[in-house]
């Protein structure tokens, strides 16, 4: 008998919190808009759209420093970064990565010329070391493994370029 009573009881508060959920709202709330930067030149089909979430970097005017890091919002001729409203108007430039149809060819390329100019320069330093009688092999493994390791940075350094905004370059707010 107990437990019948504690079974209507359970049912009678699921039942009645979930109809105080289902209560229809008065008031109209209104749809928001979702809105998105693009990146463009005009004439041309390339777009590069960023989203809420995604990361930028930018330039602001008069501001020797670029900034980096995620979109936490965008309006309808601004966009929030690190808790603070970003007039486009403000952002003199901005940095994106190289687009190009070779981007992959260079970023394994430069990835493995890093990666093996540090192997490279610890074998020679250990064939400096350890080995009195091959030393000058081991200044030329290293000095190569250097050298590998500089293009390869060389590399990196060229996936990344920066746009000036200006009529032939722009950055855009669209709505979705």
């Amino acid at each position: 008998m107990f437990r019948f009573i504690l079974t209507k009881i359970y049912f009678f508060l699921v039942l009645t919190a979930t109809c105080v959920g289902q209560a229809s709202d008065s008031s109209r709330t209104a749809v928001s808009k979702s809105y998105y930067l693009v990146f463009y030149k005009p004439g041309r089909l390339n777009r590069f759209p960023f989203y809420t979430g995604q990361n930028i970097t930018f330039k602001l005017v008069n501001d020797k420093k670029y900034y980096s890091g995620p979109i936490t919002a965008i309006h309808q001729d601004s966009f929030v970064f690190w808790d603070t409203e970003i007039s486009l108007s403000r952002v003199d430039k901005i940095r994106l990565e190289n687009h190009t149809p070779l981007l992959k060819v260079v970023r394994a390329g430069s990835n493995l010329l890093r990666e093996s100019g540090k192997l490279f320069t610890i074998v020679g330093g250990i064939n400096f070391l350890a080995l009195p009688n091959h030393r000058q092999d081991g200044l030329i493994t290293a000095g190569f493994g250097l050298t590998a390791y500089a293009v390869g940075r060389g590399g990196k350094a060229l996936q990344k370029r920066s746009y000036k905004l200006n009529k032939n370059r722009m950055l855009k707010i669209r709505e979705m």
